[in-house]
């Protein structure tokens, strides 16, 4: 069992950035998380869903999502097929450096409404990922103008008023049924451990995360059991237990409901395209 909830930004070399490339699949993994860096996703093909706090987005081709610092936030992409393409790339703008610039930045919000910024934006994130992949001698003078560019556009044209990060025991609730997924959990035993009545508990997660307890839940669910179905040789019925479900039929069809296939097919599919 693992602590999903916070992620380490780790930066390339002599950058504060770290780089993310995604690639094309029809089911890829759904995991709520959060990170000090500032972080923008730029979709290059198909559409995104996103969730950052509790606003929900789509995104579309040369689109670029942000994800502010503290920000609990987690993406579905939407394609039906395998392919060895880029489709996405994120950029993390490590915290300290950011704070350095800003000095208010924990009282800074950047939310990108303007066409035109994301355009602008989108451009510079596809120099930067060009001049790392390159031999330039000077790339990373040239990598340090293209981010200081973002962050200028982000701060003369994409503030708003401050929004309240995810509270501390947001972020321990999802720890928690990160930690406790596998079991029988349910939205009243969770809003009683952390002392909610169950009215309360309910309405707070959908506030904050975007879906409901029970939504999350089997989003969850379902990204460990395609773990198990890639890396192990489980039994479907053995992978429903594995995962939290309390029987096969279960599984199957949450499962069904959420990629249109059972595990089976797509056990079947992943090893007829291998």
């Amino acid at each position: 069992m693992e602590k999903i909830y916070y992620e380490i930004t780790n930066t390339k070399g002599n950058i504060p950035i770290a780089i993310f490339y995604h690639y094309k699949a029809p089911i890829q993994s759904v995991k709520a998380h959060w990170h000090r860096a500032l972080e923008l996703t730029l979709n290059l093909e198909g559409t995104v869903d996103f969730y950052n706090g509790n606003q929900f987005e789509t995104l579309h081709e040369n689109e670029v999502s942000i994800s502010n610092s503290g920000e609990i936030h987690y993406s579905i992409p939407h394609f039906d097929c395998y392919e060895d393409k880029i489709v996405g790339i994120t950029l993390q703008i490590n915290y300290d450096f950011l704070k350095s610039l800003i000095p208010d930045l924990e009282e800074t919000y950047f939310k990108i409404n303007n066409p035109n910024i994301q355009t602008s934006i989108a451009n510079s994130i596809l120099k930067i990922c060009k001049l790392y992949d390159s031999n330039n001698n000077n790339r990373y003078i040239k990598i340090f103008l293209q981010l200081l560019t973002i962050i200028d556009l982000l701060y003369e044209n994409c503030r708003t008023k401050y929004k309240n990060k995810a509270t501390k025991k947001t972020k321990e609730i999802l720890n928690y049924i990160h930690l406790n997924y596998n079991h029988d959990i349910h939205l009243y035993q969770v809003a009683d451990y952390f002392g909610y009545s169950r009215e309360y508990f309910s309405r707070m997660f959908k506030q904050e995360i975007g879906l409901s307890f029970k939504q999350y839940l089997d989003n969850y669910r379902i990204d460990k059991s395609i773990q198990l179905l890639i890396n192990s040789n489980q039994t479907i019925l053995e992978i429903a237990y594995a995962t939290g479900f309390t029987n096969e039929n279960q599984f199957i069809q949450t499962f069904k409901k959420y990629y249109h296939l059972t595990p089976g097919n797509f056990r079947k599919l992943l090893f007829e395209d291998k």
